[in-house]
């Protein structure tokens, strides 16, 4: 359902494949075209289609990949369907809890559970004002959980250059200097393994202008992110300072829920 850019779907990949750009959906399907599960559906953003697909065949080995442009709803040419390898096992399901793992607030609003996916690597799940279709969201509350292993030369190339929020400085660098006319990045706070920061550009290829605030925090097991993002040039100094404030006073809570405003839609 993600149509924004970079918002957290990224699975932690070293590795160089085609660049591609815009928002995506993977789904795992049995021999028979059957949808294995809640869980076997994902979103990414460009290029990262590839290592959630890899993400998703590693939790699935023998299912069908199929990869949708979320945008145009036509399937990614010369990589869907892909097969993923391996013998796919009766009743195989990806395994990590797709719970909650932020205990923080909303503004006065109330705001609903509009998509959510999880695999063995990564957890997200995606928030929307009460009454707003998830497709045509104009905010955006999203949070994310990465599993990163602590021996992987993802993780050790982590810690190398200072933690997951140095590494996605980096990655949305890369990614708004290939396809946006103007943006900016700015760290409004770092500390040892948690850091805030915001980008907003003036639009990104056919992605519209927006603003994204964004916490990211180093965990023992891998990354966890929260964000708020709106489809505007640049958010009102009073709007910013709020989703400043509600993000940074956010704690982590694995396995929680998150507030008593929160109407939970997808089941």
């Amino acid at each position: 359902m993600l149509k924004g850019i970079l918002l957290m779907t990224l699975s932690v990949s070293l590795a160089a494949c085609t660049t591609l750009s815009g928002s995506y959906k993977l789904q795992a399907f049995d021999n028979n075209g059957k949808l294995l599960g809640n869980n076997s559906t994902m979103i990414a953003q460009g290029s990262a289609v590839y290592s959630v697909r890899n993400s998703l065949c590693t939790a699935l080995p023998g299912a069908l990949i199929r990869i949708t442009n979320i945008d145009t709803n036509l399937e990614l040419k010369e990589q869907s369907p892909y097969q993923c390898p391996g013998q796919l096992k009766k009743n195989q399901q990806v395994t990590l809890d797709d719970s909650e793992r932020w205990d923080f607030t909303f503004d006065e609003r109330t705001w609903v559970l509009g998509n959510k996916g999880a695999s063995k690597t990564q957890v997200l799940r995606e928030y929307v004002p009460e009454g707003v279709d998830i497709k045509e969201w104009s905010e955006l509350v999203s949070s994310a959980y990465f599993v990163i292993d602590s021996s992987s030369p993802a993780r050790q190339h982590i810690e190398q250059i200072g933690g997951f929020g140095n590494y996605m400085l980096t990655v949305y660098e890369k990614q708004f200097a290939k396809t946006c006319e103007s943006y900016q990045i700015d760290v409004i706070k770092s500390e040892p393994d948690d850091m805030l920061l915001e980008w907003h550009h003036q639009g990104c290829q056919e992605h519209p202008a927006q603003h994204q605030v964004q916490r990211i925090v180093d965990t023992p097991t891998g990354a966890m992110t929260l964000s708020y993002v709106e489809k505007t040039p640049k958010l009102d100094d009073e709007k910013r300072r709020l989703w400043i404030a509600l993000i940074s006073a956010a704690s982590l809570a694995p396995g929680g829920t998150t507030t008593s405003a929160l109407v939970e839609t997808v089941k």
